[in-house]
């Protein structure tokens, strides 16, 4: 007959095995695929006029001519509109040499209408963009080596339509810049 500490310790293994099974329910580990599983906005967007696929003649159409960032690297040149505060790398390699990453400081719509300027703050965005996902990313809040608890530093608006994806960017509650790639 088995005493009662024996009975004990196999409750007790069998209360740890079970948390153990049980912890990769709790957590789970962020892919690719869940980034970008998220609902369609009411678009269609651009940045600064600019779309994710436009070529640079289409570009300088827009915003005029631009000056060359960065030479070619990897296949990408970037070219940038300082007075417009706009920078976008385009893809050489693909056909037409379209624009694969924006970032500027207006998000608008396809007739040139400015629906977000950075103006309207974090919840005027949320406001905006109702079915953006809202990504929150925080730094630990204390002093000393050890710090029990976390403060929100940055918050992504990000939202997407037929043509590419959209983030609206804040760090510490400031808007800082708004992106479109694809």
């Amino acid at each position: 007959m088995p005493n009662p500490l024996s009975k004990f310790f196999f409750g007790l293994a069998a209360v740890f095995f079970i948390i153990w099974m049980a912890m990769p329910l709790l957590f789970k580990e962020t892919t690719d695929d869940d980034f970008y599983n998220y609902q369609e906005s009411k678009g269609p967007w651009a940045v600064d006029g600019i779309r994710p696929g436009m070529t640079y003649d289409e570009c300088a159409r827009v915003l005029g001519p631009g000056e060359t960032a960065t030479g070619n690297y990897y296949g990408k040149t970037a070219r940038k509109w300082p007075g417009r505060d706009v920078l976008v790398t385009f893809d050489d390699t693909a056909a037409g040499g379209g624009a694969r990453d924006i970032l500027g400081k207006t998000l608008t719509d396809l007739d040139g209408k400015v629906v977000v300027n950075g103006s309207e703050g974090e919840n005027g965005i949320k406001k905006i963009l109702k079915s953006a996902k809202i990504e929150k990313h925080y730094r630990p809040g204390g002093s000393g080596v050890i710090s029990c608890s976390s403060q929100c530093d940055s918050v992504t608006f990000i939202c997407r339509d037929a043509r590419g994806s959209y983030s609206v960017y804040f760090y510490e509650g400031s808007f800082r810049y708004v992106r479109g790639w694809k």
